[in-house]
């Protein structure tokens, strides 16, 4: 039996190197990254129920020592990561497998997408799927894949696995 979209709870866990996901003390799960768009100086964890429903969204100033780093530094990325460590750790993030319903905030442009943007984008359209597109699609679906977008594309599986950016 297939789960209603609106209910499906999309599977996370932590990909270092990239975003973080797991759970707090008090069984609030939580997705934290640096921010995207508007706000790429800022760190950023959205904070969902147990049942996977948005909560709220916290932010953290990065540090001007990082901010001052170009981004093509080695020493930016070191230290970008060493931040969003302490800021884990300083909120009591345990990694895990987290499960949240979807969610967009385009402003973060972070959102949950049940399709890639380019098959969303054609269907928004009304445009006609070829057949290889057709099949593609049912692959999809019938993987239980989804899209997390945090700035870039991150396809995950089922399992809440990182498949591919």
């Amino acid at each position: 039996m297939e789960t209603d979209i609106a209910e499906r709870r999309y599977r996370i866990q932590s990909e270092p190197g990239y975003y973080y996901a797991g759970y707090l003390s008090n069984g609030q799960q939580l997705l934290m990254s640096i921010g995207a768009i508007r706000s790429v100086h800022d760190f950023v964890a959205v904070e969902f129920d147990p049942q996977g429903n948005y909560v709220r969204t916290l932010t953290k100033a990065i540090s001007q020592a990082t901010l001052s780093c170009s981004t093509d530094d080695p020493a930016w990325w070191n230290n970008y990561w060493d931040e969003l460590d302490l800021w884990a750790e300083e909120l009591g993030l345990e990694h895990g497998t987290i499960a949240v319903k979807k969610f967009s905030f385009p402003d973060q442009d972070l959102r949950i997408q049940h399709l890639p943007p380019i098959w969303q984008e054609m269907l928004d359209k009304g445009e006609e799927f070829d057949e290889q597109d057709r099949e593609a699609i049912a692959f999809w679906q019938e993987a239980n894949l989804f899209v997390l977008i945090w700035g870039q594309d991150f396809e995950i599986n089922e399992d809440g696995e990182l498949v591919s950016t």
